[in-house]
């Protein structure tokens, strides 16, 4: 687990070595629209 401040760039690095479950505040929730932010993420870890 990673926990704070997990932007969709970092979460893709993280994810490659083996990191599972991400805790993001700010990086998300200051972003609008919220569902393209949400996307960001989605892309990123696929």
């Amino acid at each position: 687990m990673v926990d704070g401040a997990v932007t969709p760039e970092i979460a893709a690095k993280l994810a490659r070595q083996g990191a599972r479950d991400f805790v993001t505040g700010s990086p998300l929730f200051a972003h609008r629209p919220l569902a393209a932010r949400i996307q960001q993420y989605r892309e990123a870890l696929a």
